[in-house]
């Protein structure tokens, strides 16, 4: 008895694409991040898309007899919101959420949740900078006053050094305490000597309170 048996696969090739930054999951088991192609017997299967901080996309592909290529495409994902309403004058200043520009106060829109700096700006003013967490369903306020006075600056120095601001001597730097005072708010020049290095001179735009500036390494 001669036979010559002709196997047919029981199994296609599947490729998976999600929107950027999402874990792509089959039958709850991770597959690959934002893209996935390989083999997957006949059957059918549950494919998951998930990212921080947006709701989970579901969906099913059957991989019947015959197939050769199955193509799945999740093209969006639903962020999960909360909202920041930011009450601070003086009215239309510019307020950024992680360097992005948004509108100006008062402001009062919804947010994806998750970890998020804000700030809140106004020329010839301090700026409120606030880092905040915002949950879903949460409203986050925010409120205060732009003010035009001085901010406190701390200025960090790895040498102990002389410093000037705008051509001015404003103090001495050690390498152990770092300064901390008020400077105006804008741009300033700021210098740092030390006897036998080349002095330093930078710019620093001194826009909020807490503000940290570190010294360049001196040569």
């Amino acid at each position: 008895l001669k036979m010559t048996p002709y196997l047919v696969g029981n199994f296609a090739m599947v490729e998976i694409q999600a929107v950027e930054g999402a874990e792509i999951w089959v039958n709850n088991e991770i597959k690959g991040v934002s893209y996935w192609k390989g083999e997957l017997e006949h059957g059918l299967y549950k494919i998951d898309a998930k990212k921080e901080n947006y709701y989970t996309t579901s969906t099913t592909c059957e991989v019947g007899v015959g197939d050769t290529l199955k193509s799945v495409i999740i093209s969006d994902l639903r962020p999960i919101y909360g909202r920041v309403d930011i009450q601070v004058s003086p009215s239309f200043s510019q307020v950024y959420v992680d360097g992005e520009y948004k509108g100006e106060t008062p402001y009062y829109h919804d947010l994806i949740i998750g970890k998020h700096l804000v700030e809140v700006k106004s020329e010839g003013r301090a700026s409120l900078r606030e880092e905040i967490v915002l949950h879903e369903g949460e409203t986050r306020k925010i409120s205060g006053e732009l003010r035009s006075g001085p901010v406190k600056v701390k200025i960090v120095s790895p040498l102990d050094v002389n410093f000037y601001v705008d051509e001015k001597k404003k103090g001495f730097i050690s390498s152990s305490t770092p300064w901390i005072g008020n400077l105006p708010v804008g741009i300033h020049e700021f210098e740092f000597k030390r006897n036998g290095y080349e002095s330093q001179k930078i710019n620093v735009d001194v826009y909020y309170d807490g503000q940290q500036i570190v010294v360049p390494e001196l040569q």
